[in-house]
């Protein structure tokens, strides 16, 4: 078992910290930029107040804001070589996402979500995230990304073969740079945050066309980047990196 007993396991963390740092500094710029955006939507939100009526709006608030709390911890943990914990936070984001599209026209979605109601995930409701998913026209994503997300996730094969070391099979008790296992968490990061922009759009244009206008300068570039950098990505590796 790797475990350096001369150094504090926060002494290791800041020296993967650092070193990826220094390898991908575009990549964490990246990152922040398009979190950022989500902050500067915070920021234009003067006064919410929810009501039956807008039950929709403050399922999506609700949900962005989980999201962004989620990405912002995915964010630190990454960058410190635990990779499996920060995809098991971005997961929760790809669920988000599923439900922001869901409980646009799906009553029960609401009721689980805001009153409690149901319980997520429910297969007899149809409330398990494949249904939401194959509801909305998003099924590609639940079979070729959430299904990979929960395999890192769960105690499955390929999440438990993350932790030995790839040359001579010992466990790794410390955190240690991955240069595939970090962009891969970089990808998924990425994905899920653009992905969630679009809920930040929508609640804002609901508010009105001004606040939504004044965010879409500020977020349009970020974005833009963040999705050059995943086609980039796609094509060097010939295919996602999941």
């Amino acid at each position: 078992m790797i475990l350096d007993k001369k150094s504090s396991l926060e002494d290791l963390e800041y020296e993967v910290r650092e070193h990826t740092r220094s390898q991908h500094k575009r990549e964490l710029d990246l990152v922040v930029s398009v979190l950022d955006t989500y902050i500067n939507g915070f920021n234009l939100i003067d006064s919410f107040i929810f009501t039956k009526d807008n039950e929709v709006e403050t399922a999506w608030l609700l949900l962005v804001t989980r999201s962004f709390g989620s990405m912002r911890c995915a964010m630190q943990l990454m960058q410190t070589g635990y990779y499996g914990q920060a995809t098991s936070l971005l997961r929760t984001v790809t669920e988000d996402w599923f439900i922001c599209h869901d409980c646009t026209n799906n009553q029960k979605t609401i009721q689980a979500i805001l009153y409690n109601k149901y319980e997520i995930p429910n297969r007899r409701e149809g409330l398990t995230f494949y249904q939401m998913a194959e509801r909305t026209g998003k099924l590609h994503v639940y079979k070729d990304e959430y299904h990979h997300e929960s395999k890192v996730t769960h105690p499955t094969a390929l999440s438990l073969g993350m932790l030995r070391d790839p040359e001579t099979g010992e466990i790794r008790a410390a955190p240690a740079y991955n240069e595939i296992l970090f962009l891969y968490c970089c990808e998924l990061m990425l994905r899920n945050a653009i992905g969630m922009t679009d809920f930040m759009e929508r609640f804002l244009s609901k508010l009105s066309k001004e606040q939504v206008n004044s965010w879409r300068e500020t977020a349009g570039q970020p974005c833009k980047e963040a999705a050059e950098w995943l086609n980039a990505l796609q094509e060097k590796y010939g295919e996602k990196t999941s």
